[in-house]
């Protein structure tokens, strides 16, 4: 099985499809077409059905097979919407109709992580679903992490929904390895996918500048390097780039850092000019 990424959302050994019309129409299969005298303006012209197979690594004991279904219209344009079907090692059903498949092994343990009915759920190896909740999104964004999204809020739960970081979140990006910057309350913070809090849901802002994040608190700004450790307290007037450096204010006073956040030049010139060869 596979790992993942996502925030709300992420990466995986699964394979999304794109809204589109409802399988059940019909139409004929393997390229085939008809055309419909409809009097709309736009109207169905064609649809096609694309067979797949798909496989997880790492893993033999399960794959999946998918259908893309591709409406085509009179004004040039196309639909698509792709269905899975997980399979287990001797090619059985075990799930069927689901938009998303993911994959993962925890303990030497097989889980399936589906997306049925438009929400996502926990199932186990033979394809029963284990899940207590449902959700609009998850991903694996680290070993036994999934992030997930339920009532628009986001947090990371384990494979047994044992909650890691509380589903409280409004937002949460990933912004580095084991990186996020969340938001609660209008207020941003920065954690790991263990709950390890880098900086509390007090800032009023936290953005990226090439390999560091400016903090901003109370009007001011503080500098913290790619591992959310703290290089300049929030206590300058402005810090900016220029051209490929970082450059802080503090009482009219100037001073320089690289990219990742060395100190090049103490906050103590009048003036900074980036001079280039």
């Amino acid at each position: 099985g596979g790992g993942g990424k996502s925030h709300g959302g992420g990466s995986g050994h699964g394979h999304k499809g794109s809204k589109g019309p409802n399988r059940g129409h019909g139409g004929p299969r393997g390229g085939g077409y008809y055309h419909s005298s409809h009097s709309s303006s736009v109207y169905l012209v064609g649809r096609e059905v694309i067979p797949n197979v798909h496989t997880f690594a790492d893993c033999i004991e399960h794959s999946a097979t998918s259908e893309t279904i591709v409406s085509y219209y009179s004004n040039g344009t196309s639909r698509s919407y792709t269905y899975y079907t997980v399979l287990d090692g001797n090619g059985n059903v075990l799930v069927s109709d689901c938009t998303d498949v993911k994959h993962t092994i925890q303990d030497n343990i097989h889980y399936l992580l589906l997306k049925k009915g438009g929400k996502y759920g926990i199932y186990s190896h033979d394809g029963l679903l284990i899940s207590n909740r449902s959700y609009s999104s998850m991903s694996e964004v680290a070993p036994n992490r999934l992030l997930v999204k339920v009532n628009k809020m986001y947090g990371i739960i384990d494979v047994m929904e044992n909650t890691i970081v509380p589903i409280k979140y409004k937002e949460f990006k990933s912004v580095g390895k084991d990186l996020y910057i969340t938001k609660l309350n209008g207020y941003y913070g920065m954690l790991n996918s263990s709950n390890f809090i880098f900086f509390p849901q007090e800032y009023d802002k936290i953005t990226q500048l090439y390999d560091t994040f400016v903090l901003k608190q109370y009007g001011k700004f503080g500098l913290a390097d790619a591992n959310a450790n703290l290089i300049l307290p929030p206590i300058y007037d402005k810090i900016k780039k220029q051209g490929e450096y970082i450059v802080v204010k503090k009482d009219k006073l100037w001073g320089v850092f690289n990219s990742s956040g060395r100190m090049l030049g103490n906050v103590c010139y009048e003036k900074i000019r980036i001079n280039r060869n």
